[in-house]
């Protein structure tokens, strides 16, 4: 199963956390195996008794297709049409294929163990990562295969990677327009990248590293430069001092990886100018748009599924790794939503992510707040608690609901909770509590004291805006559809009550508003959110003997010959 173009930057995160391991072994692999052989082979042996060392240390066979040239001055090796098979049963039939490989040593460090590389140069590798039905990557050698699912990886002469990592120094790596692909049998997830180039310099284990490097995935292309200082031991590794910048991510900040537990451990601190997150997350379906009604009829009922994506939401990552991340970030982007200053704590164990928003700045307002899903299945619990103030409430509930007719400057609290395995069912377990508090507003599309004070006016296409002094109200969410039963406005000499449901799996409402002159005229207002319809309850209004002043006979008859417009639209006989 591909990743879909609508998917194509989101795949990148998932890459790079699948290849990290893989493609670390690999290349570990390489240096280790180069590095010998100088050492194992006179320069006067054949292909033959070359491919069958390799074939008694990894169980794999080796084939060098192309010239090969040994070197003890300088101590170099260099071959091209390289092939390292993958074994029985595998998609591909090597694991590695290599147009080139030249590499360089320097000899004095080699008395000591330690590895120094002058030159490591691959051109157009193609690497094929793969994890069988059973679970057992590819990278796992035959001796190593019965312990499978792989334990911590190790390097073809003993020892964890990390602790082999710690015995080496690269003057220059370079990879020249690879091919990386990852492939799970067991779950059915393929991913690739092309047009991989990558410059590494690691002079020692402790001390300065110089990452650059790019590639695609589904034709997005993606940079990578990372800077800082390396420590390296035996299952630690950690780079201080760090610069950043990954596609559109920048910042600096300390990062630590421990691979000597169940799963890789992240830890560290992380200041980022600004972090879009959006390309990492799984695609969503453009929403429906329910077509408006027409002119004198009511608005369709929408479909149930209307607007909500129902694509599986992939939870599989929360299980590949734990974390502890301190995050400041000036801005953040969230699909639609658009933080400002943030402080932000991640934990992530055991298959539960929290984030706590220590200080959080939004539309224009600020405030804290905190989220977590518990995973890994196909449906994640999630809860969310934000306490708000003074935010502009019309372009969040435009970015979360789409409704973009409520304006003004709010103060809202909010604790739901969900299960779901995509956004549909997410949105249809929606259940909790919360209030909101809002001044200085107004609600496009309808004008409250206008219709009221002439009710002679076409209430099918309502129009101009109703002015908000302050609204408060508090609601109930149960199975996605909000409820209100203390709703207060004021607006100029009018104030009014309300009470009502929005339906957030419809995306509709269904709302009495109930205005307060002397005698309560109560409005419905009813349908779709982009195509709401406004009426009257005609029940009261033909029991009242006047209508702000005005007799009901005036009403019934018509004023200035539209009678008949009236008894069609009150529906009165």
């Amino acid at each position: 199963m591909g990743v879909d173009a609508r998917g194509s930057k989101e795949a990148g995160e998932a890459i790079v956390k699948r290849y990290l391991i893989g493609f670390g072994v690999v290349v570990a692999l390489l240096v280790v195996a180069v590095a010998a052989l100088p050492w194992l082979i006179p320069l006067d042996y054949d292909k033959g008794q070359i491919t069958a060392q390799v074939k008694a240390i990894t169980g794999r066979d080796l084939s060098i297709d192309g010239p090969m040239r040994l070197s003890l001055f300088p101590l170099s090796v260099e071959a091209h049409g390289v092939a390292l098979a993958n074994p029985p049963g595998s998609l591909q039939p090597a694991m590695v294929r290599l147009d080139t490989i030249d590499v360089e040593l320097r000899l004095l460090p080699l008395f000591s163990g330690r590895l120094d590389i002058a030159r490591f140069v691959l051109k157009k590798p193609i690497i094929d990562l793969e994890v069988d039905p059973a679970g057992v990557p590819n990278w796992v050698f035959a001796h190593d295969a019965a312990a499978a699912p792989a334990p911590p990886p190790t390097t073809a002469s003993g020892g964890s990677a990390t602790a082999a990592l710690g015995r080496l120094s690269i003057a220059k790596l370079h990879i020249e327009n690879g091919l990386l692909s990852f492939v799970n049998r067991r779950n059915g997830t393929q991913e690739t990248v092309s047009g991989l180039n990558l410059d590494v310099a690691l002079p020692g284990a402790n001390g300065p590293l110089r990452i650059s490097g790019s590639g695609s995935v589904e034709k997005q292309r993606y940079s990578l430069d990372l800077s800082g200082v390396v420590s390296l031991s035996d299952t630690l590794a950690s780079i201080s001092d760090a610069s950043l910048k990954f596609d559109s991510i920048s910042g600096t900040g300390a990062l630590s990886v421990d691979t000597g537990g169940v799963r890789p451990r992240i830890s560290g601190s992380l200041a980022l100018h600004r972090l879009d997150i959006t390309p990492y997350l799984p695609p969503q379906k453009p929403a429906v748009k329910p077509a408006s009604p027409a002119k004198g009829q009511p608005a369709p009922v929408p479909a149930k599924e209307s607007g909500w994506d129902k694509t599986p939401i992939d939870y599989s990552g929360l299980d590949r790794v734990d974390a502890d991340l301190h995050v400041t970030a000036d801005e953040i982007r969230i699909r639609k939503f658009d933080l400002g200053q943030t402080d932000l704590h991640l934990v992530l164990a055991d298959s539960h992510l929290k984030l706590d928003f220590a200080k959080l700045n939004a539309y224009g307002g600020h405030g804290n707040g905190m989220v977590t899903i518990a995973g890994p299945g196909p449906r994640a619990a999630m809860t969310l608690a934000f306490d708000l103030a003074g935010i502009q409430i019309q372009p969040l509930l435009k970015d979360s609901t789409s409704f973009d007719r409520l304006s003004g400057n709010a103060g809202w609290t909010t604790a739901v909770s969900s299960v779901g395995g995509n956004e549909r069912e997410l949105i249809g377990n929606l259940k909790g509590t919360g209030a909101l508090r809002l001044v200085n507003g107004s609600l496009r599309g309808f004008n409250l004291v206008q219709m009221l004070s002439n009710p002679v006016g076409d209430l099918t296409e309502p129009h101009g805006s109703t002015t908000i002094e302050h609204m408060t109200g508090s609601y109930v969410v149960a199975n996605g559809v909000v409820t209100n039963h203390d709703l207060d406005v004021k607006s100029g000499n009018l104030s009014a009550s309300g009470e009502g449901t929005v339906d957030l799996p419809a995306q509709s409402l269904d709302y009495r508003l109930e205005p307060r002159l002397g005698v309560a005229i109560p409005i419905r207002i009813s349908g779709p959110w982009s195509a709401l319809h406004y009426r009257m309850d005609m029940n009261v209004l033909k029991n009242l003997s006047t209508f702000g002043g005005k007799p009901v006979d005036a009403v019934k008859h018509g004023v200035g010959g539209t009678a008949n417009k009236l008894k069609g639209l009150f529906n009165i006989p």
